[in-house]
């Protein structure tokens, strides 16, 4: 008969063995604000990078100091951690062996000789014993989980330090850059004022205006890069217009064209002259030169558009526009078109449809346009 006291002793030790679990709730809200909140001059973090290298100095840490600061905060270095760990205590467990046990048994006899207690008790030896080479291949399948854990940590640790090294690289070239273009932006503010104190004087004539060479872009220059194909040609000043269309007429090539686009800022206006005096010079220029044939004017009248592309993708505009005399202009704000769209659909339908009706009506030139150009160029169909 089993005592109460051996009932008491069994019941400690199987809660003995038990591990308690303590919640720990997750909150997604947190993480951002833990994220935002890791600084590189932490204590810890910089206790902890000085285990395995120099201490770091303020603000000037070196790239083997950044990759272990990646190393200590990225999160998925932890969760390959994790995940090796894992597959080394799975691998402890495949080793094991079948443990001996007992089992212990009490039965009530429903027959028996009198006298004799009603109560047996049985008591028995349990020995596993695996066959078959179970264990060998369990613990082969748990090694190989284990080395297949250790390379995506090691793969893992790699990736995060050549991330940080390549992140510490490009910070460092955007910062060569920015201080390029800083220079680059000082230099042209000081000529900006010399020029422009210059102008209020009035004291930049056209011959010293033609001493600047204007035959290259400044080689070492973020600018020259755009142009890379340009071909240089030192020793060129900046011509007059009459002086161009001269030039021109002297070559005989009547194919030449011209697109002239005026430089005028509505935010600086004594700069330059206005507006209305600059046209008429301009076309007083191209009138006595004879050139008007080779030219483009264009010219808007009641009902037409300007700024239609700009008003579908946002492009900003690059035209000038000058009235002729006065006029009435209706200016149009996508936003504001866009927010009547479900009080009053059909005003934006007919202001769509009307857009859409020029820009076609561009796209239709253009296109023949385009062909009669193809055709001049290689000769061919109907008057080629």
């Amino acid at each position: 008969m089993i005592s109460r006291a051996g009932v008491t002793a069994t019941l400690l030790l199987a809660v003995g063995a038990c591990v308690p679990y303590v919640p720990r709730p997750v909150e997604p809200a947190a993480h951002p604000a833990e994220y935002r909140a890791r600084r590189l001059d932490d204590p810890k973090l910089v206790d902890w990078v000085a285990r395995w290298a120099a201490r770091p100095e303020p603000r000037r840490w070196t790239d083997r100091q950044l990759a272990l600061a990646a190393l200590g905060l990225r999160a998925e270095l932890e969760r390959a951690r994790a995940d090796w760990r894992t597959a080394m205590a799975a691998a402890r467990s495949a080793a094991a062996r079948p443990q001996p046990g007992i089992e212990a048994g009490v039965e009530r006899a429903v027959s028996g000789s009198e006298g004799q207690s009603p109560w047996v008790v049985s008591l028995a030896g349990l020995f596993g014993i695996e066959l078959g080479g179970k264990r060998g291949a369990r613990l082969q399948q748990a090694r190989a989980r284990t080395a297949v854990a250790e390379g995506e940590l090691r793969l893992t640790a790699w990736r995060i330090v050549q991330g940080a090294r390549a992140a510490v690289a490009a910070v460092a070239l955007a910062e060569a850059e920015l201080q390029q273009a800083r220079r680059e932006v000082e230099a042209l503010a000081e000529v900006l004022t010399l020029e422009r104190a210059r102008y209020e004087e009035a004291s930049l004539t056209l011959a010293e205006l033609q001493t600047y060479d204007v035959g290259r872009v400044k080689p070492d220059t973020r600018y020259a890069q755009t142009f890379a194909q340009q071909r240089p040609s030192d020793g060129q000043r900046i011509p007059t217009l009459a002086a161009l269309f001269e030039h021109v007429a002297e070559a005989g090539d009547r194919r030449v064209r011209f697109n002239i686009e005026t430089k005028l800022s509505p935010l600086e206006p004594g700069v330059t002259v206005d507006a209305a005096t600059f046209v008429r010079l301009l076309l007083g220029v191209i009138k006595a030169h004879g050139t008007p044939a080779a030219l483009t004017i264009n010219t808007l009248s009641a009902g037409d558009f300007v700024g239609e592309m700009g008003f579908m993708d946002g492009t900003e505009l690059y035209a000038s526009k000058v009235a002729l005399g006065d006029c009435s202009v209706l200016g149009l704000e996508r936003e504001k078109l866009e927010s009547v769209l479900t009080t009053h659909p059909e005003i934006v339908y007919r202001v769509m449809r009307a857009i859409i009706r020029v820009v076609h009506q561009i796209q239709r030139r253009l296109s023949m346009q385009q062909v009669e150009l193809s055709n001049y160029i290689y000769k061919q169909h109907g008057r080629y």
